[in-house]
């Protein structure tokens, strides 16, 4: 697999030819579908290693619980549920809506990472459908969907204010651009393992890096304009 991961490095370099041609200002591609910017800005807000660690498994865990309270909706009133196999069932809910449209946004930003986050997202589309759609009595612990999920969300968010008081240094992406940060999360959180396990697309992690470090770098100056 790191093989194909790493052929993948070939899309990106006639895109990067074209940025040079036309200068930094001027990417034929436009902005939110720019992978690289997109995640650099995310990056950016997510540089020490123990706030990584953390949101890559509090990412997955506050997206899974979201999908779950919305699973709760049905796409009209009488949506067969089928049960494929235990803890998995389907169902057209308003959480397949949205787990359509932040893989369909992926695969515009980067194709082939898209792909290989396809079976997290089946399985969470699957999981979440179960529960909202079995009682309690079948849950760990008795415990209803809707309790699970505000658990679940109670400990993702709190460990990721903690990450970015006590690690980062830094407020979360969110407040500062509140759509694109709760979008691109989990494609960032997906990527980092892609990058950690796979070592897939050195390339465009080293510009993510780049643009951290530039960004860094502009906050310092900016910081020491202030103090003067």
């Amino acid at each position: 697999m790191s093989e194909l991961l790493q052929k993948k490095d070939m899309q990106h370099e006639s895109l990067e030819e074209e940025e040079r041609r036309l200068g930094p200002d001027r990417s034929p591609v436009p902005d939110w579908l720019n992978v690289k910017k997109q995640l650099t800005f995310y990056a950016s807000y997510h540089s020490h290693p123990i706030n990584i660690a953390i949101h890559m498994i509090c990412i997955p865990i506050i997206l899974w619980s979201t999908l779950l309270f919305l699973a709760h909706i049905p796409l009209g009133e009488n949506a067969t549920i089928t049960r494929l196999a235990p803890w998995l069932s389907f169902q057209p809910n308003a959480a397949l809506v949205m787990n359509a449209c932040y893989v369909a946004y992926y695969f515009a930003l980067e194709p082939f990472g898209a792909l290989t986050y396809l079976p997290h997202a089946l399985l969470s589309q699957l999981t979440v459908t179960y529960l909202a759609t079995t009682p309690a009595a079948v849950h760990p612990f008795h415990l209803s969907s809707l309790r699970i999920a505000s658990y679940a969300q109670l400990f993702g968010w709190l460990s990721q204010f903690a990450g970015h008081g006590f690690a980062e240094g830094r407020a979360p992406a969110l407040l500062d651009n509140l759509l694109q940060a709760l979008v691109l999360a989990p494609f960032f959180s997906h990527l980092e393992y892609l990058f950690l396990a796979f070592k897939y697309n050195p390339k465009l992690q080293a510009e993510i890096k780049r643009g951290v470090q530039a960004d860094k770098e502009a906050r310092r100056l900016k910081k020491g304009k202030k103090a003067m």
